[in-house]
């Protein structure tokens, strides 16, 4: 009975380890990492092949996951999907591999860095219960530059530089 015990245990820990791994194993990369409004900006799920296209998606598709830009150096101060810092810039669709890419048009934000926020209500099982991350680029990491998009507002002497005449 002793036995069971301890399998008992070790599965749980084994679940535990598992589910920490799934929610740290969320992060996004941009490309290009510098843009101004209105340019077209791609950000795909880490693990995602540079190459990826739509036609590459493997069936079934996961639940869609809500990605917002939040100023880097707010990024520890954002709580929730509802804060007006952060900006919504649509809806990514991973596969059944979690590969994923959303195109978007840069907004028209302030001058600055940006991480990635995403409201993610099908990461719960493996997160314990959250759905909203701050996705802010690790110190380690060797994706840290592909993580943060630049945004350089133009001058304000010149157009709008998102609407197209």
């Amino acid at each position: 009975m002793r036995w069971l015990g301890g399998l008992v245990l070790a599965g749980a820990v084994l679940a535990a380890v598992a589910a920490s791994s799934a929610s740290a194993a969320l992060f996004f990369l941009f490309e290009p990492t510098a843009a101004k409004p209105g340019d077209v900006v791609t950000i795909r799920t880490g693990g995602t092949p540079a190459s990826f296209t739509a036609r590459h998606r493997k069936q079934p598709l996961q639940r869609p996951v809500r990605v917002y830009l939040v100023p880097s150096d707010i990024a520890g101060e954002v709580r929730g999907r509802f804060d007006p810092r952060i900006s919504f810039v649509g809806s990514l669709v991973p596969d059944q591999d979690t590969h994923g890419l959303l195109s978007f048009r840069a907004p028209p934000l302030d001058t600055g860095a940006y991480a990635v926020a995403a409201w993610c209500p099908g990461c719960a099982t493996y997160s314990r219960g959250e759905t909203f991350f701050v996705l802010a680029p690790a110190k380690s990491s060797r994706y840290r530059k592909q993580m943060t998009l630049r945004l350089e507002l133009p001058a304000a002497t010149g157009g709008c530089p998102v609407t197209r005449g």
